[in-house]
């Protein structure tokens, strides 16, 4: 192999021998690049399915928080309400 190579570098050819290998080498390092291109844009997605399940996760938690406040306060003003009337009444009674 060395000896083919060789007589083709010592020849007008070899300058196309050696951008044959350069090009050869350039190749070979953007099979590399794009194979980590795919790794990252697996990466990519993987986090982006991740953080919308988180998303959901925080909403659904948020969305439960506020309907037990809506409820304690619906709780609440009708206690309250209770309390005026309770109030009203006893007025009422006094005049």
């Amino acid at each position: 192999m060395d000896i083919i190579r060789n007589k083709l570098l010592s020849h007008r050819g070899g300058e196309v021998y050696k951008r044959s290998l350069k090009l050869d080498d350039q190749l070979h390092a953007l099979d590399a690049m794009n194979a980590e291109l795919t790794h990252v844009r697996n990466n990519i997605e993987d986090l982006s399915k991740s953080l919308h399940e988180l998303a959901t996760e925080s909403l659904k938690t948020i969305e439960g928080k506020i309907e037990r406040i809506r409820s304690d306060e619906s709780g609440q003003m009708i206690a309250i309400r209770a309390d005026i009337e309770t109030f009203q009444h006893e007025i009422q009674k006094g005049r």
